[in-house]
């Protein structure tokens, strides 16, 4: 599903979903979550891409300071463009790059 942006009449992208606690002390913390979204803008599903990132990694949460939605939204964005947009030109590298990391 990741690789195709329409199956069985729905279309899907990349996009962000926001999730925001609220600490006992009343600080407001903010997390996002890259998720495959569907031509409503709900949530069909949620990736494990932000772990890849790095954007939370190995960082104490601060409120609100910590916030990464912007550099989330840029790989959103390369995501859609690269295996949504434009599937059928990166189709030949993506499978020449997976060749070539189940071969070594």
């Amino acid at each position: 599903m990741f690789f195709l942006s329409f199956v069985s009449g729905v279309i899907y992208r990349y996009g962000l979903y926001s999730h925001r606690l609220i600490a006992p002390n009343g600080e407001v913390y903010t997390r996002h979550f890259i998720v495959v979204k569907n031509q409503f803008g709900l949530n069909a599903r949620f990736t494990r891409l932000h772990n890849y990132v790095g954007v939370y990694e190995g960082k104490e949460f601060t409120p609100l300071v910590s916030d990464a939605e912007t550099k989330l939204r840029y790989v959103c964005m390369m995501l859609n463009y690269v295996l949504i947009e434009h599937y059928e030109t990166f189709y030949s590298i993506l499978l020449d790059a997976v060749s070539w990391v189940l071969l070594t």
